[in-house]
């Protein structure tokens, strides 16, 4: 599964994959882009909690607040 918003080049994977999986570890990054490149199958869980990180950082992007708690 591609999910667009995912592949934006200017969004940090890294934070991402912090708030999807609980920690910064280079191997929780990794597997984030394993799925993204569709080698690896997202889980159902790990596409709500997705969800719920896209409107979280289209809601810092739409209110026009810093975003230094999005790109940590």
């Amino acid at each position: 599964m591609i999910i667009p918003w995912l592949h934006t080049p200017y969004l940090n994977l890294t934070h991402v994959a912090s708030k999807l999986y609980g920690s910064k570890s280079r191997l929780h990054t990794h597997r984030l882009q394993k799925k993204m490149n569709s080698i690896l199958p997202f889980e159902q869980w790990e596409l709500q909690q997705l969800e719920k990180i896209k409107h979280d950082l289209f809601y810092h992007l739409e209110q026009g607040t810093p975003t230094e708690s999005v790109s940590q």
